[in-house]
C-alpha cells in the first residue's frame, strides 16, 4: 500500500461502519457504477477500485444509461 491507498481504505472502512450505525445519514446507490457519498466527496468505482473524488474537484458530469462520466479539474 502507498499512503493514498491506505487513506482511501481507511475512509471506506469508516464509511461502512457509519452506514451500519445510521443508514439515514449516508446514501448508497446501486448499479454498475456504485457510488458512496460522504459529506464533501463521493467514492466512485473505477476499473474495479473505489476512488475518492471531492465534490470541489468535479467540474461537470455526463449521465449515460448505466453509468456517469465525471469530469474533474485534473
Amino acid at each position: 500500500f502507498d499512503a493514498n491507498d491506505l487513506r482511501s481504505n481507511i475512509e471506506i472502512a469508516l464509511f461502512c461502519y457509519a452506514s451500519q450505525r445510521d443508514a439515514s445519514t449516508t446514501e448508497r446507490t446501486h448499479g454498475d457504477a456504485e457510488e458512496f457519498v460522504i459529506a464533501d466527496s463521493v467514492f466512485v468505482k473505477e476499473k474495479g477500485r473505489l476512488v475518492k473524488v471531492p465534490f470541489s474537484e468535479i467540474r461537470y458530469a455526463e449521465a449515460y444509461d448505466n453509468y456517469t462520466k465525471l469530469f474533474t479539474a485534473d
